[in-house]
């Protein structure tokens, strides 16, 4: 079933740059075996990843520029904790609260995001249903939700996605690459969270629209 506006049919992922201790960054590592792991065809979408830096100005940039450009559908930000065992999906972000420096040795202005004005945004996705359908597929890779997204670059970032995207966004936090999961492995999750939350927005797009199919 094609997307009722054939102008928007990207979808955008991101994953981030090295910091810390973090001299490999697991979320790009796994999101940039996307373009040869996902069947873009069978999705009928138009795949855009990209490495953002652990920086907030530049992170703001980058995600102006690829939701003005490509008006994605679904814009998924990955990222990875030393917390996560699992897959963890994000279900909200917050404003403010950002007051550990990035790779540059900067925080925000005022110490919150420059964009919106809700302190605290979810995101439009069914993450409960999401999860317990990725769980269902049992792809050797476990899924769960999580409130909490660090108030570090990651929620810094998934809010910004959030205001730019009008919700149709969500945040993922990955383990570290062999904990458990190889990067291969945390793609082909990626892969299936990609797979179902199109679905969701589309079903979305059609509840909003008097078009017939």
């Amino acid at each position: 079933m094609p997307l009722i506006n054939s102008e928007k049919r990207t979808i955008i992922v991101t994953g981030f740059g090295p910091f810390g201790s973090h001299k490999i960054n697991a979320s790009w590592q796994a999101v940039k075996l996307l373009p040869e792991m996902l069947d873009v065809d069978d999705l009928d979408v138009t795949l855009i990843v990209e490495e953002i830096p652990v920086d907030y100005e530049e992170s703001v940039k980058r995600m102006s520029k690829l939701c003005e450009e490509h008006k994605p559908i679904l814009v998924i930000n990955v990222g990875v904790s030393a917390l996560a065992t699992e897959m963890t999906l994000e279900t909200c972000a917050s404003k403010h609260g950002y007051v550990k420096p990035d790779t540059r040795g900067k925080v925000p202005s005022q110490k919150e995001c420059c964009l919106g004005e809700t302190p605290r945004v979810s995101t439009n996705l069914a993450l409960e249903k999401l999860v317990a359908d990725l769980n269902n597929l049992e792809i050797g890779v476990n899924f769960c939700t999580s409130n909490n997204a660090g108030l570090y670059l990651c929620e810094f970032t998934y809010y910004t996605s959030l205001c730019l995207n009008k919700q149709n966004s969500l945040f993922v936090h990955i383990p570290d690459i062999g904990k458990p999961y190889t990067s291969e492995e945390a793609a082909k999750g990626l892969c299936a969270i990609i797979q179902l939350a199109v679905a969701q927005v589309r079903g979305n797009i059609m509840g909003k629209t008097d078009v017939s199919v």
